[in-house]
C-alpha cells in the first residue's frame, strides 16, 4: 500500500503525511505536519507538478509534430523536383 500525501495526493516517503515539496512550500514538518517555519514574508509560487509535466509532454509533441511536418514538406520538394527532371 502506498501513502499519498494529504495536500497533492502524489506519493510520499517513509510514511510521511506530507511530500517535500508541499511541505516545503507550507513551512510545515514532512512527517506530523506541524508549522515548523514562518512563511509570511516569503515569495514561494504554489506550482501543480503534475500540470506543470502534462504542459511539458504537450510542447515536446507539439515540436516533433512541426519536425515530422517540414520532414515530409521537404521530401515532397525533392519528389517534385525529381518527376520535373
Amino acid at each position: 500500500m502506498t501513502v499519498k500525501c494529504n495536500i497533492c495526493k502524489g506519493r510520499v516517503e517513509n510514511n510521511n503525511l506530507y511530500c517535500l515539496q508541499c511541505a516545503f512550500s507550507k513551512g510545515i514538518c514532512e512527517s506530523c505536519g506541524k508549522r515548523i517555519s514562518d512563511i509570511k514574508m516569503y515569495k514561494q509560487s504554489d506550482i501543480d507538478y503534475k500540470k506543470l509535466k502534462k504542459i511539458k509532454e504537450a510542447d515536446r509533441q507539439k515540436e516533433f509534430l512541426k519536425k515530422q511536418e517540414k520532414k515530409s514538406g521537404q521530401n515532397k520538394e525533392i519528389q517534385e523536383k525529381n518527376n520535373l527532371q
